[in-house]
């Protein structure tokens, strides 16, 4: 994307976002969650912050303390886009008929119908080549296809049409290469189960980008973020979460790669979290980190065996994160606990964190097929084997994991060659410093853990002092 474009983006809407004052929402969660109804009770609260700060027709969120380098109108955009999911994983699981089912069709239908009408100020806009705008049309794509049976099949042939030509604006524009290729795969697919006119030309395009994809597996385990990419939670809230729903979209799509990563990938994942849910967390996106439970998740709908444990970690990690008072202002704190700018990376917008429900979101949805997550409770595990042990993990030649438990902590010590960092993360390129320039902002620079300390534990006190 040119700069040009860029700052287009970034100005887009921008004094009627300055105009939209936060409503003053006074709330906070903090009930120990015991059960689905606990989960439900959550929802409610997501539910009316959702309501009040909705802006543009539904089509929009507004925006809370911190402001991403994409703008205000993108940043408002991901307030909708990245909830809709969660939404509509939930409508799945409501009394058709209902005040709440109504409620939340309405609102996920015309968010929908309103960001996709290219006539009406409320539309999302056309996207571009390394535009974050693609990364929230995945969500979006996804929500349709969830709800496909619920709205899609009530929608006419013109809404249709809208949906289908704004979702067709992604095929063939260019993205990084690292998990954003799973964006316009799914996509794609998407757009291959609903279209009946569909045009053969993406299955290349498709196949193509994911064999792209492929080459960032370590031993169909963990994933770089790109072929010398970073290796950190991006393999569980990026990589696995987008190969769930692939595998759950089009099951013949890449079955046996994509099965064997959910279920390799959680076999090593579970290992990695404490007493509490937690693991030892470092890399990017920390405020995502609720979501770094999603691989054992997505594995129950392999492999059953998964269930107990899966459960173990959705209650103690969401009780966790309760008991610590993160959900507050009918958000999500940004930072590990508290809100803290320098765990906050410069894409990322207060918006940006409702990614960290994600595991609710594949919960819900295997809940519509008959695999409960939540009833597991009275069978689970009540507390994890932490007895004293060190060990390795070793997914590929070139890439191992020292993990010691003791005390119910859970530590890793990283390998010399496992490349954790981001490439030149504290240095900013001329270019970048002189769009930032244009946009009347200074960059945020992170703290990354990894560059600091070469053991890390699950206490995770490094973002908690720092």
């Amino acid at each position: 994307m040119s700069m040009y474009y860029k700052l287009l983006r970034f100005y887009r809407n921008y004094f009627i976002h300055m105009s939209h004052k936060k409503p003053s929402l006074d709330t906070f969660f903090n009930k120990k969650i015991e059960g689905r109804e606990g989960f439900n009770s959550l929802f409610d609260y997501f539910l009316l912050s959702y309501n009040k700060k909705s802006i543009f027709n539904g089509t929009r969120q507004i925006n809370g303390t911190f402001e991403s380098k994409n703008g205000k109108d993108i940043d408002s955009i991901e307030g909708v886009s990245r909830q809709l999911p969660y939404l509509s994983a939930k409508l799945l699981n409501v009394e058709k008929g209902s005040v709440e089912y109504k409620e939340i069709k309405n609102i996920i239908r015309k968010a929908i119908l309103n960001g996709t009408d290219n006539l009406s100020n409320t539309y999302w806009g056309d996207v571009e080549d390394y535009d974050q705008l693609l990364c929230e049309m995945s969500d979006i794509a996804l929500s349709i296809w969830i709800t496909r049976d619920i709205i899609w099949v009530g929608l006419s042939a013109d809404e249709q049409d809208n949906v289908l030509n704004w979702l067709r604006r992604s095929y063939k524009k260019k993205v990084p290469e690292n998990n954003w290729i799973l964006f316009s795969v799914q996509i794609l697919i998407i757009i291959k189960s609903l279209d009946s006119n569909y045009n053969k030309k993406y299955d290349e395009e498709i196949k193509n980008k994911f064999n792209k994809v492929k080459e960032f597996a370590i031993s169909n385990t963990l994933f770089r973020d790109g072929i010398s990419g970073p290796v950190d939670y991006y393999t569980s809230w990026g990589f696995i979460y987008s190969l769930f729903w692939l595998h759950q979209i089009d099951p013949s799509f890449e079955s046996e790669f994509i099965s064997s990563c959910i279920i390799n990938c959680a076999s090593i994942y579970q290992e990695l979290f404490d007493e509490n849910g937690i693991p030892p967390l470092y890399g990017r996106s920390i405020i995502y980190r609720g979501a770094a439970i999603v691989p054992i998740l997505a594995a129950c709908s392999i492999d059953h065996k998964f269930k107990i444990k899966a459960s173990d970690l959705l209650y103690k990690s969401f009780n966790f994160y309760t008991a610590n008072k993160v959900f507050l202002n009918g958000s999500i704190s940004l930072g590990y606990i508290d809100e803290n700018k320098k765990h906050v990376d410069d894409y990322s917008s207060s918006n940006s964190v409702y990614w960290f429900l994600r595991p609710i979101v594949i919960s819900e949805y295997l809940y519509s097929k008959k695999i409960n997550i939540y009833d597991v409770l009275n069978d689970r595990v009540c507390s994890s084997d932490l007895s004293s042990s060190n060990y390795f993990i070793s997914p590929g030649e070139d890439y191992k994991i020292d993990i010691i438990k003791c005390n119910d902590i859970v530590s890793i010590i990283f390998s010399d060659k496992l490349n954790v960092g981001v490439v030149d993360k504290s240095k900013l390129s001329f270019r970048y410093k002189l769009e930032s320039l244009f946009k009347l902002r200074i960059p945020r620079v992170v703290r990354y853990r990894e560059d600091y300390q070469k053991k890390i534990s699950s206490d995770n006190s490094y973002f908690k002092k720092s």
